[in-house]
């Protein structure tokens, strides 16, 4: 079917840019849906900053500079992202070559009531398929790191593939069933013309491709679109992005899940489509405690090379943190257990990566702040298995969790403090405590057992 893509803005600005100073800057009030992308890195140890954008009617997109200080003080991306917004702000102009599409620094930013028949995001259970399009840039064109048979091997439902994964992942409750992996396609730019300095133009990268398989493709089939480069496209360590795009798309106006891959493998892809996954409009990064975002080998969501290696796919992934499966909907109200200051519980916590016995948790939620945004999370991982063999223990794992942050809401406590959050000071075993005295928290781990680990909490 013939689409009608029409973005008068690119995308990259939302993407991932810089903005310049406010030379030219003008007030401006505007009135649109709220996205964001996360650019990712491998094994780089710094903090990365999530893209935020505005989209608008007739497919403008803006790109949008957002105080971190702005977004907590409105409850955090997770309040936000997804919803229809007025932003408020100075217009700014982009540093990206070739671009006269101004963004916005925003000042103020308020939630829009609910639109008539406007439809929550609900991309965590059930089948969730992507369009798949392999992309050769234009000086480039003879290279073909692997055929389009490859990528559908990493999608198959049979371990390792992807479909199996997450099956895994969500206890049997999501899936990719009908994502479609096309034959590869020739950009008509090259590399170096898709970008500025370290920004890319993954806009252009998008429409380019789009318009190239537009007549044989119906987009509302899908849930989100995925592009394969047969060259990375990013800066140094940087090896893709993944987030959410609000198109309207062969007549249908919706969310998209949005993901760039510019390094295949299974760990990477895994990521990324986990960043356009979210029933609460985002699913950020977890980290240690330490202002670094790749430094947690207990996630996907951090360290991309915790997982094994295996022959055609690479490093596989290893499984997620139960707040991120808690944030995708996949761990149900039996299976939690939260307990308030002044109570008490003692429970099993079930090894995170299976399904629980009966009268077992997958996740404790121990609540800092009354406004429910501050929490500790008690989970139980092993070590071992095809997806986990190779984090850091078999132990209990706690997370001090903020969900005003804009990324890293999840981090490690590591009772050492020492830059690490891999060995033993945040792998909790028998006859260990952790106590926080000030939020009121005592968590003992009594004993290890067949199926995870007992535990007493105090508040």
């Amino acid at each position: 079917m013939r689409k009608t893509i029409g973005w008068s803005v690119p995308l990259v600005l939302a993407l991932g840019c810089h903005f310049s100073g406010s030379a030219g800057a003008r007030p401006a009030a505007l009135t649109g849906t709220l996205d964001v992308t996360y650019t990712c890195a491998h094994e780089d140890r710094h903090t990365h900053t999530p893209r935020y954008s505005l989209a608008m009617e007739g497919n403008r997109v803006v790109p949008l500079a957002l105080d971190e200080g702005l977004l907590a003080s409105l409850g955090g991306p997770g309040a936000l992202v997804g919803k229809s917004v007025v932003v408020e702000g100075e217009t700014i102009a982009s540093e990206f070559a070739g671009s006269t599409a101004p963004g916005l620094r925003a000042s103020s930013l308020q939630v829009q009531p609910q639109a008539r028949g406007e439809a929550g995001v609900s991309a965590q259970l059930g089948s969730k398929s992507y369009l798949v399009i392999p992309v050769r840039f234009a000086d480039s064109r003879n290279r073909t790191p692997f055929p389009a048979s490859r990528i559908n091997a990493l999608f198959r439902n049979t371990a390792p593939g992807l479909g199996h994964y997450f099956r895994t992942l969500s206890y049997g409750q999501m899936n990719l069933d009908g994502t479609r992996v096309l034959d590869w396609v020739n950009l008509p730019r090259s590399r170096a013309a898709y970008r500025s300095g370290r920004s890319v133009n993954t806009a252009a990268m998008l429409e380019d491709a789009v318009e190239l398989v537009d007549a044989a493709v119906n987009f509302p089939d899908y849930y989100g679109i995925i592009l394969v480069h047969n060259v990375n496209p990013f800066s140094g360590r940087e090896v893709g992005a993944g987030g959410f795009a609000t198109r309207t798309l062969d007549g249908e106006h919706r969310r998209y899940g949005i993901v760039f891959i510019g390094l295949s493998q299974h760990a990477e892809y895994a990521h990324e489509i986990l960043h356009s996954l979210s029933e609460e409009g985002v699913l950020p990064h977890s980290s240690g405690m330490y202002g670094q975002t790749y430094d947690s080998k207990w996630d996907v969501m951090s360290w991309l090379d915790s997982g094994p290696r295996v022959n055609l796919f690479g490093h596989l992934a290893p499984e997620t943190i139960g707040y991120h499966r808690h944030l995708l909907g996949w761990i149900p109200e039996e299976h939690r257990l939260t307990v308030d200051r002044g109570g008490q519980a003692a429970t099993t916590l079930a090894f995170l990566e299976g399904k629980p016995a009966p009268g077992t948790h997958h996740l404790v939620i121990l609540p800092i702040s009354g406004d429910g945004t501050r929490f500790y999370t008690v989970e139980a991982r092993r070590r071992g298995g095809l997806y986990d063999s190779r984090i850091p223990a078999t132990s209990v794992l706690i997370h001090r969790v903020n969900t005003r942050l804009g990324d890293r809401q999840a981090q490690v406590v590591d009772i050492t403090r020492n830059r690490n959050p891999n060995d033993s000071g945040a792998a909790f075993l028998p006859r260990e405590t952790f106590r926080d005295t000030a939020a009121g928290v005592s968590v003992r781990i009594v004993r290890a057992t067949r199926v995870g680990f007992e535990v007493q909490i105090v508040r």
